[in-house]
């Protein structure tokens, strides 16, 4: 290694996005009656890859929200139920 170079981070290198960073996604489980009931942040480099995520984290809760949005900002990227 080269003096003064570091190594590379735990679990190999982010995604990068167009800017250059991971996009923060927030991520709502809803009650039935369309209510939040948690919320998660998802770092992720596509909308796409962020959808993927929100899924495979809705399918292993265990309090069984009914739905869910994920949000990017203001923007409504995806919803999932009601």
């Amino acid at each position: 290694m080269v003096a003064g170079a570091s190594s590379p981070a735990p679990g190999g290198p982010k995604k990068k996005n167009e800017c250059g960073r991971m996009a923060h996604y927030r991520l709502f489980y809803l009650s039935p009656i369309g209510r939040i009931q948690a919320a998660e942040i998802i770092e992720a480099d596509s909308d796409e890859n962020a959808i993927r995520e929100a899924e495979r984290r809705f399918a292993q809760r265990q309090d069984y929200p009914a739905s869910y949005e994920l949000w990017s900002g203001p923007r409504l990227v995806h919803r999932r139920g009601q």
